[in-house]
């Protein structure tokens, strides 16, 4: 019977043990940004073919390339501050796990080219600032003047 008890208490706590690491897993994800893919919950990054740059959700850094060197930053380059992100179409990399995504760059650059757009209005995660029509309003993801 003693015997019993303590196969049961292991497997308990074995349980116990992969259930706590599916959370910590799940944890480190984050949050996606608010002009993130609405369909992009749970996805680590993105590729934004307008301007060839990554964007690491878990990590809240944009990954670019600058004079053959990849930079993680807070910030997009000085080239791109501008750029609309809740209008531009950001591609979800769905199948990546790794920690590199730039390393297959030139299939991405080649499948999604600059402009590149599946033909349907992308939805943002959140609300553009200033815009209370609501995910991706009607306005296309674009600030009118």
């Amino acid at each position: 019977m003693k015997k019993i008890k303590l196969l049961i208490s292991a497997l308990l706590l074995f349980a116990a043990g992969a259930m706590h690491s599916q959370v910590v897993v799940t944890a480190t994800l984050g949050n996606p940004p608010p002009w993130g893919p609405a369909e992009g919950v749970g996805v680590r990054y993105y590729y934004i073919p307008d301007i060839q740059a990554y964007y690491d959700v878990s990590s809240s850094m944009y990954i670019y390339n600058s004079n053959g060197r990849w930079i993680h930053s807070a910030n997009l380059p000085r080239a791109h501050r501008d750029y609309d992100l809740y209008g531009g179409h950001k591609v979800l990399l769905k199948d990546y796990h790794g920690e590199r995504p730039y390393d297959n760059y030139k299939d991405h650059q080649r499948d999604y080219p600059k402009g590149y757009n599946h033909g349907q209005e992308q939805k943002t995660f959140g609300q553009r600032p200033g815009n209370d029509k609501g995910h991706g309003g009607d306005d296309h993801g674009h600030d009118k003047h």
